[in-house]
């Protein structure tokens, strides 16, 4: 740096004694032009030859081209001396800069280095970087002392770095090593309980797989699956993965993929279906279930029957599978891109479809995810606090209908059918079928079962008494029945909605006009006891009896309020029969209110 300052200081004195000699010699000529002046004055008054006068002329105009050369030569040099001068300074501040970032860099490195000497890296072996006396040597040599100062620096960092980073590798797997080695421990001890339970699991699996019932093999089905439109073969897949891992399930393809489909009809299906029978242990009956895909409407439909002994008997096909799922009647196409086919008025049709109904649960299953509920799906289940948190969406819905799931609720449907059956069996023989003992009662019912009839569908349609909210009418059969006791009797309609017993019968009551017995108050109050009997504990764990614990219930009721009535008109005063009465309507209301816990 000093020697950059030097030459500096050299280069500009220089330039000062060119210019000073520039501007002596300038001095001169003009002193000797003055000179030469006056001499020209007196000579021309003296002398007057012309030749003189010619020769001094020719030496005066020599000396002004020397000075004009001379003071053109002076501004040169002043010029190049300043360039000269911005060069330098510019250097010098440049170096200064230098300097000063390098000296900052060695502060900085020192600091990490003496960080990491202080630190946990203690053991890493520590490198010998001496830091030069920067004041003492020159600018280049300090220079190049300082670049090989901080390349020595960056090395010791960059080595400490990485065995740190080594260090904290180890000690990470040793943590993870000693992790597994205390997981792979406990895992050791539980093993023996684990086997155990695991052995107790596979039983009722093994006893499955060995009443696997016979269906087409794997392979046959998953060849004709090849043919089925998308949705179905979803289906297909799930029921015959499902049927070899749990069994009683049969599962078959009906139809022809050659056969021509007919496009201009807008409930038109699939040639081919898939067809699964659901089985359940202990019952000989099984549910058909098929379904078909409409390819024009980009959704599936479902039918059902109950099949026994190879044989269909329909009942009431398609209905046993209604309100399978919350408010899922099957009544409404449940893709909303259908609500704009003819112009905006399309509404599924089950007669045109063949008694075929589009389910939200089974278009769900087959992987139909497009789909929304209809909006009459989405206001009732508004209208329905305990169905608040229900999903509305084909991808909420699917994680409640998955293909498991909907076969056993499915296999509990048929259970509650059969059920169902056996005791409008028994009802039809004058027989009760649930004993008074089973529902907590104590003594036998006199009242008797005169009754009990199906009633067609058109008697029972529109039927205000059988209303319900939640359900709009839709039963899938109502009975009536009449009871008596004496010469008390009264009229019973029954309706049975698809999702029984999860949906309880309704009973409608209607006493005989002109009974003295019963009161219309009377009846209503026997009416409302008889339908909270689902509620009762002692139906808790044998819901698919509930109809028969109902009209059992029902005529032990009607014993009561017979017996209470009766009792309390033997007296002889009008005036005392007057009041009695009065009591008695109390000791009724008592009576009934009181329910199965008396």
């Amino acid at each position: 740096m000093t020697s950059c300052l030097s030459k500096l200081s050299d280069d500009v004195r220089l330039s000062l004694e060119k210019a000073q000699s520039a501007i002596s010699a300038i001095r001169d000529s003009i002193m000797w032009s003055s000179k030469t002046q006056i001499g020209f004055d007196s000579t021309a008054k003296e002398q007057s030859s012309q030749d003189e006068f010619r020769d001094m002329s020719r030496k005066l105009l020599g000396h002004f081209i020397t000075l004009k050369t001379s003071h053109d030569l002076l501004i040169k040099q002043v010029d190049e001396a300043r360039k000269n001068s911005r060069i330098e300074q510019d250097k010098l501040l440049n170096a200064r800069s230098r300097l000063d970032n390098l000296m900052y860099e060695t502060k900085m490195l020192q600091d990490e280095i003496n960080l990491c000497e202080t630190g946990p890296q203690a053991h890493v072996q520590k490198l010998d970087v001496p830091i030069p006396d920067f004041s003492s040597q020159s600018d280049d040599d300090g220079a190049r002392a300082h670049q090989r100062t901080m390349e020595a620096l960056s090395e010791e960092l960059l080595k400490r770095k990485a065995a740190q980073k080594e260090v904290d590798s180890i000690l990470q797997v040793a943590k993870k090593k000693r992790k597994e080695l205390d997981d792979t421990k406990s895992a050791l001890r539980d093993l023996p309980n684990l086997l155990s339970s695991l052995a107790n699991d596979l039983k009722p699996l093994r006893a499955l797989g060995q009443n696997k019932p016979m269906a087409q093999s794997s392979n046959t089905l998953l060849s004709q699956a090849q043919h089925l439109p998308a949705p179905l073969y979803v289906l297909a897949r799930q029921a015959v993965g499902y049927s070899e891992a749990y069994g009683n399930l049969s599962v078959s393809i009906t139809g022809e993929g050659s056969k021509k489909q007919v496009r201009k009809d807008i409930y038109a299906q699939h040639p081919m279906r898939v067809q699964i029978d659901v089985l359940c242990e202990g019952i000989p009956q099984s549910l058909r279930v098929k379904f078909g895909y409409h390819t024009n409407l980009h959704i599936v439909s479902v039918s059902s029957v109950i099949v026994a002994d190879g044989t269909e008997t329909p009942s009431y096909p398609t209905k046993e599978l209604q309100m399978l799922y919350p408010y899922d009647f099957g009544e409404e196409s449940p893709s909303a891109g259908n609500s704009y086919l003819e112009r905006g008025s399309f509404r599924f049709d089950v007669t045109k479809a063949h008694g075929c109904r589009p389910f939200v649960w089974a278009n769900v299953v087959c992987g139909i995810t497009s789909m929304l509920p209809t909006e009459s799906y989405n206001a009732r289940l508004e209208n329905e606090s305990q169905f608040a948190k229900w999903p509305v969406t084909a991808m909420e819905l699917s994680g409640h209908m998955r293909f498991k799931d909907v076969c056993e609720t499915l296999r509990t449907r048929l259970k509650s059918i059969v059920s169902l059956k056996k005791q409008i069996e028994l009802l039809l023989s004058k027989r009760l079928p649930v004993l008074p003992a089973d529902i907590g009662l104590t003594t036998e019912p006199k009242s008797k079962l005169e009754d009990f009839v199906k009633l067609p569908p058109q008697d029972w349609a529109g039927d205000e008494r059988l209303a319900r909210e939640g359900t709009g009418g839709r039963y899938t059969e109502v009975w009536c029945m009449v009871i008596s006791r004496d010469s008390l009797r009264i009229n019973c309609m029954i309706g049975i909605e698809p999702d029984y017993p999860f949906g309880p019968p309704v009973f409608r009551l209607v006493c005989d006009k002109g009974s003295e017995i019963a009161s219309e108050k009377d009846v209503l109050d026997l009416e409302r006891c008889v339908n909270e009997v689902s509620t009762s504990e002692n139906v808790k764990g044998r819901e698919e009896l509930l109809l028969g614990a109902q009209i059992t219930a029902l005529l032990s009721y009607l014993d009561r309020l017979y017996d209470v009535s009766s009792n309390l008109e033997d007296g002889d005063s009008e005036g005392r029969a007057m009041g009695v009465n009065g009591r008695a309507r109390s000791k009724r209301a008592s009576i009934l209110s009181g329910g199965l816990a008396r």
